[in-house]
Order: structure tokens, then sequence, then C-alpha cells
């Protein structure tokens, strides 16, 4: 190959994925966000995924689709390539399987030791159990969807008690291991979190669901949440019935006894 040729193959490519960028970003990111149904991109009997933001979703979106799997993919996650047809797979192979996702912190955050409690296999996928996961970047069958409901609408109604309830009816809830990351650019750790000091906390306090949560009054607080979260879907069982009732109660009381005498 002279280099002309060479050159023409490295312009089409820079073209190429200039257009799958601004194309990704026109259906999610900042030029906004289409509810819309995507193949899994694996072979497996899945003929559509309905993927939706929380907006579409509560408009009844999930009800309306013929789709067999359902999920949500907000529009300030970066997802790997690839997540839909694995989880898809994961959904023909499991039947129990509820919500599965992907994993919203960093590989540095995940302590394969301190989770591995919590790793089930389930008909040679591997599960990383907790009763809930994050809103984002996860898919679920719509027949489980119909069977528990659409989730209270809100701003500060996010899915958490959703799959605890899922939980509850006995589905399984987790993250697909090995982990399958999403870049959440609200994260405080993300290079695209626009939030560095108390000035951009305080103009942007009233926008993202997490911050509207009233969990923290500063970036301090803020990274404390986060840390606090990790250590839970860590260290903390995945039986749901351990965060109702007395269960519920003498494990708080625990945790801060233990801060008390740290």
């Amino acid at each position: 190959m002279n280099n002309n040729s060479f050159l023409i193959c490295r312009l089409i490519n820079c073209i190429m994925a200039i257009y799958y960028y601004v194309r990704w970003r026109w259906r999610f990111g900042s030029f906004g966000f289409r509810s819309r149904l995507v193949k899994p991109d694996m072979l497996t009997g899945t003929k559509a995924i309905h993927i939706g933001h929380k907006v579409h979703i509560r408009k009844g979106a999930w009800s309306k689709t013929k789709a067999d799997l359902v999920g949500k993919l907000d529009n300030d996650c970066l997802p790997t390539p690839g997540w839909t047809g694995i989880f898809a797979q994961a959904h023909q192979d499991i039947p129990q399987l509820g919500a599965v996702g992907m994993w919203h912190f960093f590989e540095e955050d995940f302590d394969y030791d301190r989770a591995s409690h919590k790793i089930q296999q389930y008909n040679g996928h591997q599960i990383f159990r907790h009763p809930w996961i994050a809103g984002s970047g996860f898919i679920m069958k719509r027949k489980t969807f119909l069977e528990q409901g659409p989730w209270k609408t809100g701003d500060r109604t996010g899915t958490t008690y959703y799959f605890m309830h899922m939980a509850r009816a006995g589905y399984i809830n987790g993250w697909y291991h090995p982990l399958i990351y999403q870049e959440h650019m609200d994260d405080p750790k993300s290079k695209y979190c626009v939030i560095k000091d108390t000035e951009s906390f305080n103009a942007h306090k009233n926008i993202t669901f997490g911050l509207k949560s009233g969990n923290y009054d500063d970036i301090e607080g803020r990274m404390k949440r986060r840390n606090d979260i990790v250590r839970n879907l860590l260290d903390d069982p995945f039986d749901v019935k351990y965060y109702f009732g007395w269960r519920k109660s003498i494990r708080t009381l625990r945790r801060k006894f233990t801060k008390i005498i740290a």
C-alpha cells in the first residue's frame, strides 16, 4: 500500500469515527435522547430491546412496546459497546433474572475479594448480586415490568425501591460479572464531571437526580456518600430481607457503633 492509499484509508476511518460519535451524541448526549428499539449486538433469540429514558418510560413506552426486553440508559452515561447482547443472552439463559446492569463506578472501586461472597453462577453466567442496581445501563424482561408495574413518579423517586420490590418477589438483580462498565459523567471521579468546586456544585445542584436527592450539601459530602454506596455494594448482603424490618435496624445500629469506636 502506497502513502496515498494509506492516507485515504486513515481519512475514511476518521470520517466514520466522527459519524458514529455524532450519531451517538445525538441519541444519548447533548443533542437530546430518543427512546427507541435496538437490536442486541449478539445472536440471541431476542429480536429487540426497548431502551428508554426516565421520561419516556413513565409516559408508557415500556408498556406499549412489543420488545421482549426493556432497558434504561441515561444521557450522562457512556456504555461499553456490546452490553445489550451480553445482557440479552443472560436474560435468555436465566429465567429469574430481574434487572442486570453495567457497573457505574470505576474499575479501581471494585474489590473482588470483598465482593466475591455476592458473585453467583447461573447457567454459565456470573451475577454480582445486590437488591438494587444503578438506575441507568440496565436491562430487564418486559414481562417482569408488566408484572411489577411502573415505578412511582416524581423527581426524587428513583429505581432503588422498585428493584428492591423485584428482589422481594424473587428476582435476581445485580451487575454482570466480569463487570461491564459505564462511565457516569456525573460521577465526581469522571473527567467529564462539571462539578469541581463549591461554585460549580451550587450552580448544578438542582439539575441532576443525585444532587436533588438532598443526601449531601457539598463536594465533601458527595464523595462521602459515594464511598458509602461503594462499601454497601461490596460488603453488605445481597438478600433483600436484610434491608427491611428488624434486620435493617440491627445493621444500622451495628454500623453506627462501628463508626463510634473506629
